[in-house]
């Protein structure tokens, strides 16, 4: 047998190359994987959050009968602002995001905005007023 003429071993580099390629491949779909399933966490806690913080807004709108001229001042009342911030840390607990949130909301015509910051992206609900005066 002539050394250098044996094909013998070239085979087997060969299968391990491949192998090394198909290992790194999956690892790094895995990653991608994890990276998306946890992207989706996030936007579903975002999500929740700025709902459950809108909600308290709502809620403490209807039975008040509070709405008048200064809108400004109702919606930084601070007990509707520490029910918001509870209820969307609440939502996003449940979740799974255990984050600390702060529901800022904005009155623009007849409705409500509501935003906070979750992950680093922005959410956004509005509660429409339509029971009230604009």
């Amino acid at each position: 047998m002539d050394p250098v003429n044996d094909d013998r071993g070239q085979a087997l580099i060969l299968a391990v190359f491949a192998l090394a390629i198909a290992a790194t491949a999956i690892l790094g779909l895995r990653a991608a994987q994890t990276r998306l399933l946890a992207g989706a966490g996030d936007e579903s806690a975002g999500e929740a959050a700025v709902e459950a913080a809108a909600s308290v807004y709502a809620d403490a709108l209807a039975p008040s009968g509070r709405w008048d001229a200064s809108r400004r001042a109702w919606v930084d009342d601070p007990a509707v602002v520490v029910a918001a911030r509870a209820a969307a840390i609440e939502a996003a607990r449940a979740n799974g995001r255990e984050a600390a949130v702060e529901p800022r909301a904005v009155v623009s015509g007849g409705v409500i905005e509501v935003e906070l910051a979750l992950g680093g992206r922005r959410y956004r609900a509005d509660v429409p007023v339509t029971c009230c005066p604009r």
